[in-house]
């Protein structure tokens, strides 16, 4: 109705197909370019880009790994491809340096979970499972603080007790108390790529196109080295 000329959309719950179909599918057909940031939904086409959320989650452990640690869980989200894909580069780096896969160590949750993800009783879950584990890779910032807030209740350090990477290089990253290492998001930058990417769309050329952009590493407080 208000005669859009394109799309930028940012995708949730990535990892499943989307059930409005139909009504992207009417913008498709109208000509109107479609442009996905971060993830793509699997069952509707168009363009993208997003960041190698691949190479983000290897970077991440790779990290983990030269600071000593082989024994690394992890808390992904379920329903995103981000948190597929980061688990994917966490599971390539461990199989890499030959460190053992404790998937049990490695918990997924959905976006409903979040509110109650470290409530008591999920608390002690997580901890079960991280029993044996000195390093963790979190699915983001914000899950991050999540759980070094968890610790902090329950007196375990953070580096010492758990050494935590994550995701994102949010304001909530910069400003923990042990400021968090973490995967730069790439933020103003994919903005203007996202940009120029959809008037090249709105010139009809090309029809179709796919961007990754390549992650960093941002070493702070919160991992350190073991022996």
């Amino acid at each position: 109705a208000n005669n859009i000329a394109g799309l930028i959309v940012e995708p949730t719950k990535s990892a499943y197909p989307n059930h409005n179909k139909d009504l992207f599918q009417k913008f498709i057909d109208r000509g109107v370019p479609i442009l996905y940031i971060h993830a793509a939904y699997p069952n509707i086409p168009g363009s993208s880009l997003v960041e190698d959320d691949i190479e983000a989650g290897y970077l991440a452990t790779k990290h983990l790994v030269e600071l000593g640690h082989r024994r690394i869980g992890g808390l992904f989200k379920n329903d995103d491809l981000q948190g597929h894909g980061r688990y994917a580069g966490m599971i390539k780096c461990l199989r890499e340096y030959e460190c053992p896969i404790d998937e049990e160590a490695i918990v997924w949750f959905g976006t409903e979970d979040m509110k109650r993800l470290f409530n008591d009783h999920h608390a002690e879950e997580l901890l079960g499972a991280w029993r044996d584990v000195t390093g963790l890779v979190c699915y983001n910032d914000q899950i991050a603080m999540g759980v070094m807030s968890m610790a902090k209740t329950r007196q375990l350090r953070i580096p010492g007790d758990y050494s935590l990477v994550s995701f994102d290089n949010s304001n909530l990253a910069q400003n923990a108390e042990a400021g968090l290492t973490t995967i730069a998001h790439p933020k103003e930058l994919l903005g203007r790529k996202a940009a120029d990417m959809i008037l090249t769309l709105l010139q009809k050329k090309p029809q179709l196109i796919q961007e990754v952009m390549r992650p960093e590493l941002i070493v702070r407080d919160s991992a350190q080295a073991i022996d």
